[in-house]
C-alpha cells in the first residue's frame, strides 16, 4: 500500500465533521488524525498532529474570513502541507484558492469527490468556475 495520508478535519460543525470522518474512515490509503471544532485551535492542533491534508471549512460561526485567515497562516507555516478548503458559500472559493488552498469543493460533495480531492486526483475549483 502507498503512504497513508494524514488528515485533520477542521469544521464548526460536528455532524459536518462526523460525516467527513466516516467517509475517510472508509478508505484505507486515508487516516483522520483529529478533528478540530474551534478555529483557535486549529494552528495548534496541526502542529500537534502533523496531517498531510487540512479539511478547512471557511465560514466559522459569524466569521466567513476565519477560514481564509487560517488558511493563509497554515500555507506560511507549512507550504507542504496541503489544505482543501470546503464551504456551501460559493462566493469563498476563490477567495480560498487565493489565500493558498490547493483545492476546493463545496459542500454537498460525494464521498467519492472528497477521496480523490484528498489523494490529489483531481482539478482543483477556480475562480473563473464560478
Amino acid at each position: 500500500m502507498d503512504k497513508v495520508i494524514r488528515v485533520l478535519i477542521a469544521d464548526d460543525h460536528l455532524t459536518e465533521r462526523q460525516g467527513i470522518a466516516k467517509v475517510l474512515n472508509s478508505a484505507e490509503d486515508i487516516l483522520v488524525v483529529g478533528q478540530v471544532g474551534q478555529i483557535e485551535l486549529v494552528l495548534d492542533e496541526v502542529r500537534q498532529r502533523q496531517p498531510d491534508v487540512v479539511l478547512m471549512d471557511l465560514k466559522w460561526e459569524d466569521d466567513e474570513r476565519a477560514g481564509i485567515t487560517a488558511t493563509t497562516e497554515l500555507k506560511q507555516r507549512y507550504p507542504a502541507m496541503r489544505v482543501i478548503a470546503i464551504s456551501v458559500y460559493d462566493h469563498l472559493i476563490p477567495e480560498a484558492l487565493k489565500a493558498g488552498a490547493d483545492a476546493a469543493l463545496l459542500k454537498g460533495f460525494s464521498g467519492e469527490e472528497l477521496l480523490q480531492a484528498i489523494r490529489g486526483g483531481h482539478r482543483p475549483l477556480q475562480g473563473d468556475d464560478y
